[in-house]
């Protein structure tokens, strides 16, 4: 028996109360880092995959590239949008702050903005966001090749679901 925990929190300090103190209870924290927990953490590296995605967009001759986030207080959410403004630095791309939009309901709105200004990929930096994306797109009739996106798919329900919606 034991504890996994996704917070959505930033610092330990609310969640102390809540907690197992005594260590009887293993207590790990999965995909989010949050300051000052005594406890473990098992996370993937959302910087590196970010960088890599944003690599391959620039490879394939893209400037304008949106980014699109939720929640910007969680670990994974902080690193990808880190290793996206860094990404493009290391290109001599300028950070356009018009072009990082935070999204934490409904992302409809956000993606038109990006690409009716101009943005010609996007990443989507959640799950949530990628789904209101690939939804957009289909609801819109925009080529994916005309607009690139990438994103984070989190579980197997959403894959297989937009597999198959988009075959």
């Amino acid at each position: 028996d034991g504890l996994i925990i996704a917070s959505s929190m930033t610092e330990y300090k609310p969640l102390e109360g809540v907690l197992p103190k005594n260590g009887r209870i293993p207590v790990v924290f999965l995909e989010r880092s949050v300051n000052n927990c005594p406890f473990d953490s098992v996370m993937i590296s959302d910087y590196a995959s970010t960088a890599q995605s944003v690599e391959y967009l620039i490879e394939n001759g893209h400037k304008n590239i949106g980014f699109l986030y939720g929640i910007n207080t969680i670990s994974p959410c902080i690193e990808r949008l880190n290793a996206y403004k860094t990404t493009l630095l290391k290109h001599n791309i300028q950070v356009n702050d018009g072009y990082i939009k935070n999204v934490p309901s409904y992302a409809f709105g956000e993606i038109k903005n990006l690409i009716d200004g101009g943005c010609t990929a996007i990443v989507a930096s959640t799950n949530k966001v990628t789904i209101d994306a690939i939804m957009y797109y289909l609801n819109n009739g925009i080529s994916f090749d005309k607009i690139q996106l990438v994103g984070y798919l989190n579980n197997d329900f959403a894959s297989e679901s937009m597999t198959n919606m988009l075959s």
